[in-house]
């Protein structure tokens, strides 16, 4: 009788470890799935960028003290890439006049906000296949 419980306890015990293993696996695999599934989106949603030069411009109001800035430029498609490829004097002309009306206030997290909006709609303005999605600061110094 003993036997006969024991073997009964063995199957019972075997039975949930195979339910956990099994429910183990399909929690593993969803989060490996869910992951790449996020990464996929995540590149289909970003557009191509294009990386503009290093710029050097004055501060408002100040002739001794001047900021240097690059960027890259997140446009909604090829077209846009193309075209400020092709607009390269308006684009340098763009990014320059908004890059000469900053202050000091240029280094706040807000003062970085305002202007990748200023950069956002001044570029924006002349573009005509698309727009500029986004606007990242890669290097913002002020001497």
């Amino acid at each position: 009788m003993a036997a006969e419980g024991s073997k009964k306890l063995t199957k019972v015990l075997l039975g949930v470890l195979i339910l956990v293993m099994l429910g183990s696996s399909f929690f593993v695999y969803k989060l490996v799935m869910a992951k790449s599934s996020a990464t996929e989106k995540l590149e289909e949603v970003a557009g191509p960028k294009i990386e503009t030069e290093e710029f050097t411009a004055n501060l408002a109001g100040k002739l001794n003290h001047y900021l240097v800035a690059k960027f890259t430029l997140e446009v909604t498609n090829e077209k846009v890439k193309i075209e400020l490829e092709e607009k390269q004097p308006e684009l340098k002309h763009a990014i320059n006049m908004v890059l000469m009306a900053q202050t000091e206030e240029v280094l706040t997290p807000e003062g970085k906000i305002n202007l990748q909006n200023s950069l956002l709609e001044e570029i924006n303005n002349f573009l005509t296949k698309g727009e500029i999605k986004k606007v990242y600061i890669l290097k913002l110094v002020a001497t």
